[in-house]
Parts: structure tokens; sequence; C-alpha cells
């Protein structure tokens, strides 16, 4: 219904008949449109509880994989603590190994210098007292020498003498 409407007059206002059948006309259109809105809501009431459901269930989903994310991780953390564990001993054991490998070098090393220090010892000791025994040697030829020297020089000396004498003796018989 649409426009202006107008009733017919009657006695003491307007025909009952008519305004009794337009405010039925009115409810009827007016129902049929919230019919339709009743319809539409439902409509949308259905779409929004099927939205609802649909989103639950992906909220319930994504519960699931944040769950099953949340285990993987608390077992790959578990997993992670246990081998930073591991490695920590590991780590420590090598460094252990480490200082008692370089302490077991170094008391080598000191054994080795030591024996070394000891043989170079004995080995110097040896040859000054090898060097010494030769140049008391040496010397001790050097004086028979310088004695044989002086033996044969006086002998030669002697011999200078008795030859000029011989000579002198032969100049004097020559004469």
């Amino acid at each position: 219904m649409s426009g202006s409407i107008t009733f017919k007059e009657a006695k003491k206002g307007y025909d009952k008949e008519e305004v009794h059948s337009f405010i039925l006309s009115l409810n009827n259109e007016h129902q049929a449109k919230l019919d339709a809105k009743n319809d539409e809501i439902k409509s949308l009431l259905n779409e929004k509880t099927l939205s609802e459901s649909r989103l639950n269930a992906e909220i319930a989903r994504l519960e699931t994989l944040l769950a099953e994310k949340e285990a993987i991780i608390t077992e790959s953390t578990g997993r992670y603590d246990e081998l930073c564990a591991q490695m920590g001993e590991k780590l420590l054991f090598a460094e252990q190994q480490a200082r008692s490998i370089k302490n077991s070098a170094d008391e080598e090393k000191e054994r080795i210098l030591s024996q070394a220090r000891a043989e170079a010892k004995a080995y110097t000791e040896s040859v000054a007292s090898e060097a010494r025994l030769k140049a008391a040697a040496s010397y001790d030829a050097v004086q028979l020498l310088l004695k044989k020297n002086q033996i044969i020089s006086a002998s030669l000396e002697q011999t200078k003498r008795i030859l000029d004498d011989t000579v002198a003796q032969i100049k004097k018989a020559a004469e």
C-alpha cells in the first residue's frame, strides 16, 4: 500500500469495515515484511551458525596443530637440552684430556731435556777429559821434543865446535 489513503466518511467517523480491512491489509503487509525479515534473520543466523561451526572447527584444528607443535617444540627443546648437556660433558672431557696430554707432553719434554742435559754434560766432560789427556800428552810430547831439540842443539853446537876446531887444525896443518 502506497500513496495517500482516504476513507469514506460514515456516521460518527469513518467506515469501520474499511478501516478494519485497511488495518488487516496493513497488518498482513507488515506481517509479510516481518516474516521476510525473520526469514532473512534466520538465514543470517544459519549462516552465522554455520560460519561459527566452521570457525570453531578451524579453531579446534588450529589448537590441535598448536598442541602438536608445542609437543614437538617441547620434545625438541628436551632433545636440544640433552644434546647441550652431552656436548658440555664431551667438551669438559676434551678439555681434561687436552690438559692431561699437555701435562704429559710437558713432563716428557722436561724428562727429555733433563736427559739431554745430562748426556750433554757427560759428553762434554768426556770430551773435556779426553782433550785434557790429549793436551797433557801433547804438552809432554812438546816438552820431550824441546829436550831433544836442546840435546840436538847442544850436539850440533859441539859438532860445530869440533868441526871448527878440525877445520882450524887442517888449515894450520896446511899452512
